[in-house]
């Protein structure tokens, strides 16, 4: 994702795809114990922000001590959704985002997203199965931080839920919606019609 290597992501896709329980050390962070048969997992991990999903983290995989999780562990899914958050989230920081013209392919399993990330999943696949949009108007249309919607944007397209059309110029109007914002920042007294436009397409008016 963000053609931003991440040895904890390649780890933990190894330990997911296992048919033995497996324990990731991260040095300095916590563990992660994952039971692939249970499709659950554990962990003593609380500041997910702080974890180094970019490289620079150490890393130890080995076998779990128990074979099933002593408390009957939480979904698998919602680790995956965690790590490729916090992981885009990392990479954006790196460098700009990408833009272009967001379409919702299909819903993801809102059961399998974990509480936090559920809002504002569900607020940019409601927008976009309305009407595909351009990523640089999401934020201010939905209210979300702009580094947010990039990541669940980049987190969803990984998924298969999203697809980003990239290589549009300028601001493009039609019977299909925004397709694309204008690569120039400094437009921005532009950029107040086109969201009053958009609010008035989504409520139907």
């Amino acid at each position: 994702m963000l053609g931003v290597e991440s040895p904890l992501l390649v780890s933990l896709d190894h330990a997911i795809g296992s048919e033995s329980p497996t324990l990731i050390s991260i040095e300095g962070h916590g563990s992660i114990s994952v039971y692939p048969r249970q499709r659950t997992y554990t962990t003593d991990i609380h500041d997910w922000v702080s974890v180094p999903f970019l490289g620079d983290a150490h890393i130890k995989t080995s076998a779990c001590v128990w074979g099933t999780p002593a408390d009957g562990g939480m979904p698998v899914s919602e680790l995956q959704w965690l790590a490729a958050y916090h992981h885009a989230c990392q990479a954006l920081s790196a460098g700009p985002a990408p833009r272009g013209l967001a379409k919702l392919r299909h819903w993801p399993d809102l059961a399998g997203v974990p509480d936090g990330l559920c809002v504002p999943i569900v607020r940019i696949c409601a927008l976009l199965w309305r009407k595909p949009t351009a990523s640089t108007l999401m934020p201010r249309v939905l209210g979300v931080e702009p580094v947010q919607t990039a990541a669940l944007l980049y987190v969803l397209e990984g998924f298969g839920h999203v697809e980003i059309a990239t290589g549009f110029g300028e601001r493009v109007e039609g019977e299909g919606g925004i397709a694309a914002a204008p690569h120039d920042e400094s437009v921005a007294s532009g950029h107040a019609s086109v969201i009053a436009k958009l609010w008035r397409r989504l409520l139907g008016r």
